[in-house]
């Protein structure tokens, strides 16, 4: 799965959407170094989709058959999101 890539999640979900999981770990994440002023709009966009975009789209599409089983799940991320469910 290419987390650049929306389809590419889309399709991995579709892919595996009657299995269910007991927990889901965001480990992928890019950082383009730069000064504000020189990370460029195509740089930001890819930052966003592979760090934020992707692991919402999914924690979306899992985590439906997650509450089915009562399987309780912690989410973490860089910033305080509140409650997953």
């Amino acid at each position: 799965m290419d987390l650049s890539d929306p389809r590419s999640v889309e399709v991995y979900i579709a892919s595996h959407k009657d299995e269910y999981f007991d927990v889901i770990v965001n480990n992928a994440g890019v950082n383009e170094i730069n000064e504000i002023t020189q990370i460029k709009d195509d740089e930001l966009t890819q930052m966003m989709q592979i760090n934020l975009i992707s692991p919402i789209r999914l924690l979306r599409g899992f985590v439906g058959k997650m509450k089915e089983k009562k399987i309780w799940t912690y989410c973490k991320y860089w910033f305080n999101m509140g409650n997953c469910f």
